[in-house]
């Protein structure tokens, strides 16, 4: 029964990823004057206050400097994470890819890329500077999930495109 129960959440986490919606032989369009990449600067900065202010006060982790620099790394890798994995054969720039590419810049998928760099980094840099190590796994996990679902919202309020 167990079984059955795993293979529904992975087949509902793949259809997730993986939509089959197909556009052949069309392009995409940015219908709004606002593009992901006008968005991103000041999401970038709301992700670092947010996760940085949460890791002080609720994981109570008093290396101000520590903890902001970690973060800033760990939002670094994991900003870049989706689009260093999206090249393909041809090379583009950030700002092409963002442009020219049908979609928004956080989905799913880059939950989960944000969830496990950033997790990985934060995690492995500030666990020796706390005393409960679950709270601050819990925190980062939790502000990630906060501020990656406040970034998609963005997003999807400022930028508008269609096939």
């Amino acid at each position: 029964m167990e079984e059955i129960k795993v293979k529904k959440l992975l087949l509902f986490i793949t259809v997730l990823i993986f939509p089959s919606v197909v556009y052949a032989n069309s392009s995409w369009v940015w219908i709004s004057e606002t593009r992901p990449y006008d968005v991103l600067p000041f999401v970038i900065i709301i992700t670092i206050i947010i996760e940085v202010f949460s890791i002080i006060k609720i994981a109570n982790i008093k290396k101000y400097v520590i903890v902001f620099l970690c973060v800033l790394l760990g939002n670094v890798l994991s900003f870049s994470a989706p689009y260093l994995l999206a090249m393909t054969d041809e090379i583009y720039s950030f700002r092409e890819m963002l442009e020219h590419m049908p979609y928004y810049t956080v989905g799913l998928a880059y939950l989960i890329t944000t969830l496990v760099v950033e997790y990985l980094i934060v995690y492995n840099c500030l666990k020796r500077f706390t005393t409960n190590k679950r709270t601050l796994a819990f925190t980062i996990l939790g502000s990630n999930l906060i501020t990656t679902i406040i970034t998609a919202v963005a997003e999807r309020v400022f930028c508008r495109g269609q096939w």
